[in-house]
């Protein structure tokens, strides 16, 4: 929809502007398919596994905070790295902007869909199955819960 060589739109700035509207209800709906789905496979899949094993329930849980942990020490630590690089490429990214993207990151569709598939796969074994779509689904739960109630303190503080 753009002219490489000239790099005009071919549409009228309504009409983009009626795209973009559309595209992200699209987006929106998408996403709210994908975590209605997950969380009914991960009720239906999981819940069980963990009555059954209720001595394990603790560790399971415990595991949530662990890896939410672990992912933010690996998105803080990929971040510093390519920083420098970062910071003078392309619209370059102060540091201000790489704090909110290393705490807001990724907030779950595609580590749920991912977890949905690898839940289905025969060659797994099913209590691996399962505890990969657990352990999923509490990091996506705690990211959604921690760090999307947070991000909006964490812009006021920054100053954006």
């Amino acid at each position: 929809l753009i002219f490489k060589s000239s790099a005009i739109y071919v549409l009228s700035p309504e009409v983009v502007h009626s795209f973009h509207v559309v595209w992200e209800y699209v987006g929106y709906i998408g996403n709210t398919v994908i975590f209605f789905v997950s969380g009914l496979i991960l009720m239906t899949e999981c819940i069980h596994s963990t009555r059954s094993t209720a001595g394990n329930a603790g560790w399971q849980y415990g595991a949530w905070l662990a890896l939410w942990a672990i992912l933010h020490v690996v998105r803080a630590v990929v971040l510093l790295l390519l920083f420098p690089i970062l910071s003078r490429t392309g619209y370059g990214l102060p540091w201000k902007n790489a704090v909110i993207i290393w705490w807001s990151g990724l907030r779950g569709a595609i580590g749920l869909v991912l977890a949905v598939i690898v839940s289905h796969e025969e060659g797994i074994d099913i209590d691996t199955r399962k505890q990969i779509l657990f352990q999923v689904g509490g990091v996506v739960l705690l990211t959604l819960q921690i760090n999307g109630t947070s991000v909006e303190f964490l812009y006021t503080l920054l100053g954006l």
